[in-house]
């Protein structure tokens, strides 16, 4: 009885937010800016030498790759966590289960952020794309 007084259980050990973050990215905490550049790269590119109506298309499949990488390892991460929750023997705390739940949601809440520059680039350059062939095309409809 003295045995369980002297060894409270105190639950999970209290971590800051940003250490919380680095644990629950894991990898991901590398990949993302990763995919994310990669995006700005190939968006960047499609507006520089892209031509047709399919640009704008293959633009709108390259603009979220971040969100579908964290998608991704998202379902991947619940899967996981729901085999070990159903091999387990023992009842599982709710609060652990929410600690986890946490750490899913935060690979995509981080991707949107990452995929927010990847969208600013893709409508600025297609933004200035049509005013740049627009000044183009106005001089010449003038003269006639």
């Amino acid at each position: 009885m003295q045995a369980e007084a002297a060894a409270p259980d105190l639950g999970p050990h209290p971590q800051s937010r940003l250490m919380f973050l680095v644990h629950a990215l894991g990898i991901n905490g590398l990949l993302l800016p990763l995919i994310a550049l990669a995006a700005i790269v190939v968006v960047a590119l499609m507006i520089w030498k892209g031509k047709g109506p399919a640009m704008v298309g293959a633009i709108l499949l390259v603009v979220p790759a971040p969100i579908y990488w964290s998608l991704l390892s998202s379902l991947s991460g619940l899967a996981s966590s729901y085999e070990v929750l159903y091999m387990a023997d023992v009842q599982v705390k709710p609060s652990e289960l929410y600690g986890g739940y946490a750490e899913v949601l935060i690979t995509i809440q981080v991707a949107v952020g990452y995929t927010i520059p990847v969208f600013l680039t893709a409508a600025g350059g297609l933004v200035h794309r049509a005013l740049t062939e627009a000044a183009a095309e106005k001089p010449a409809s003038l003269g006639k």
